[in-house]
């Protein structure tokens, strides 16, 4: 039976992708055989990258990065007609954080003037490469424009059972798993009647990597979260400063992006203690707000939060809304994630006219920890 992965909505047969195929690969990009330093794979910004390697050998000090994904993150097939060696003392050997789905900008702020809007932090990017489901909202959402209301947790992945993430699984015979999502941005904040500010919204953190591994040989992993395709953090929201007791509020801190998927394959081993770190990353801080002296000017906005991204089996964190306005009141705080997910960032403070005062972003919610339920090394039971 002819084999099929399934790539967003394409069906590639193996016919399509290598007129040779077999489990492990052709070998013809030679070993990857690295013992020390940094080697770095340019994914080209496609959406999947397949190496075909004789053998792979991560070990002593080396490790193995990727760059340049895809918009909504890249699929990375390692193939491996021999062995697979994962030992190396640098934590990871193999890199994938980051290399999903990339996460929504944070919204512009507005500096004096009646009538202010603070832009709205985008979502992240419609779906992740590879992503099941007819439909979602798994992207974190974006702070809203001219309020303080923070995003609202992407959702989880509503088919679980469609992923290759366990022994059952298999019997598709198909191998099917997913890029994580990004996180939203963070809308911005508003000062009145001018002042010194950088009051943007945080960028939302980009979903982690999808990676299959083929081993043809025996696989030896024995390195602790020695394989990562956890999200990235959510970037802070701008502080607002004024000089003259103006009031002003800070942006909205970005949604941390949640963690790809891992399965690894393997026809014999050797060990197979290794762990694989598919983290959600941090919701990003609010921006803080400063005024000095005293001075007039009406009510001004600050930044909501933008939310984490949803991952396989949880949603992520709600952005924090921003600090009421009409007095000196901190950001609230952005909720965390769970299993994967992303946390949310928090919301922007204020600060009213008048009198002097510092007030301070809430803080991005904590990113959900790595889930087993996210990755899988199992023996080939199909593939020749």
């Amino acid at each position: 039976m002819a084999r099929k992965i399934w790539v967003a909505d394409e069906q590639l047969n193996a016919a399509d992708l290598n007129a040779n195929f077999k489990f492990g690969g052709d070998g013809s990009d030679g070993a990857l055989n690295v013992t020390s330093g940094t080697t770095n794979i340019d994914l080209g910004g496609a959406a999947l990258v397949i190496k075909n390697y004789t053998y792979v050998n991560i070990s002593g000090t080396g490790s193995v990065t990727f760059s340049n994904p895809h918009a909504n993150g890249t699929i990375i097939i390692i193939r491996s007609q021999g062995n697979v060696t994962l030992t190396s003392s640098t934590i990871p050997n193999l890199d994938a954080s980051g290399m999903g789905a990339q996460g929504g900008t944070g919204g512009s702020s507005t500096s004096g003037g009646t009538n202010q809007t603070n832009s709205a932090g985008t979502d992240a990017t419609s779906l992740p490469t590879n992503y099941q489901d007819n439909s979602s909202t798994c992207q974190g959402k974006g702070g809203a424009s001219s309020a303080v209301t923070g995003g609202t947790g992407g959702v989880a992945y509503t088919n679980a059972y469609l992923y290759t993430l366990s022994q059952i699984a298999l019997t598709g015979r198909k191998l099917t798993i997913a890029c994580g999502v990004g996180g939203g941005g963070g809308a911005g904040g508003q000062t009145q009647l001018g002042g010194i500010s950088t009051m943007t919204g945080g960028a939302g953190g980009r979903g982690g990597g999808a990676l299959i591994i083929e081993c043809g040989g025996a696989l030896n992993f024995t390195s602790a979260l020695g394989i990562d395709v956890s999200g990235k953090n959510g970037s802070n929201g701008g502080n607002g400063t004024t000089i003259s007791g103006i009031q002003v509020g800070g942006g909205g801190g970005g949604g941390g992006g949640s963690a790809g998927m891992c399965l690894i394959l393997y026809n014999d081993l050797t060990a197979a203690t290794g762990t694989v770190n598919a983290k959600g990353g941090n919701g990003g801080n609010g921006g803080n707000a400063t005024t000095t002296g005293t001075g007039g000017g009406s009510a001004s906005g600050t930044g909501g939060g933008g939310s984490g991204g949803g991952s396989l089996i949880s949603a992520g964190g709600g952005g924090g809304n921003g600090a009421s306005i009409g007095g000196n009141n901190n950001g609230n705080n952005g909720t965390g994630g769970s299993n994967g997910s992303g946390g949310g960032g928090g919301g922007g403070a204020c600060v009213g006219s008048g009198t002097a005062a510092s007030t301070t972003g809430g803080t991005g919610g904590t990113g959900g920890s790595t889930s087993t339920s996210l990755w899988l090394i199992t023996k080939n039971i199909w593939f020749a």
